[in-house]
């Protein structure tokens, strides 16, 4: 292996796989089949949620990318770009360099690992395999 080459299995995968549309409308679920809630509106005056709504693919995608990084500011404005392509977004498909830019940080992120991992397995599902 040549230097400075750094082999990240679960990005490799992406280079290999062609490109498929992405259903990013549908509800993220937990194991049990149940869909996770999203709040859709927060009441400063109440301090809770007002309504709730499930998370789809798209919404989580788009908090995932607008979460701070240890990126360039450049990586930023791509993300920040990226997030509006897919937040409200029916079905699209996603180019290899987005499914990595969402997966690298995805793993910046702490948050439900089983969310994140149904959210891995939409956006790329040959890479989970």
């Amino acid at each position: 292996m040549s230097q400075g080459f750094k082999y990240i299995p679960i990005l490799a995968t992406v280079w290999l796989t062609p490109a498929l549309a992405t259903d990013f409308s549908q509800v993220l679920k937990m194991v049990d089949g149940t869909p996770v809630d999203d709040c859709a509106h927060f009441s400063i005056e109440s301090n809770k949620c007002d309504k709730i709504v499930p998370l789809t693919l798209g919404r989580f995608i788009a908090v995932v990318l607008s979460q701070p990084s240890h990126m360039p500011v450049a990586d930023d404005v791509l993300a920040r770009r990226l997030a509006s392509k897919v937040v409200d977004a029916k079905e699209i498909e996603l180019t290899p360099d987005e499914i990595i830019r969402i997966k690298t940080r995805m793993s910046e992120m702490t948050y439900n690992p089983i969310i994140k991992g149904e959210a891995i397995e939409a956006i790329d599902p040959a890479g989970t395999k």
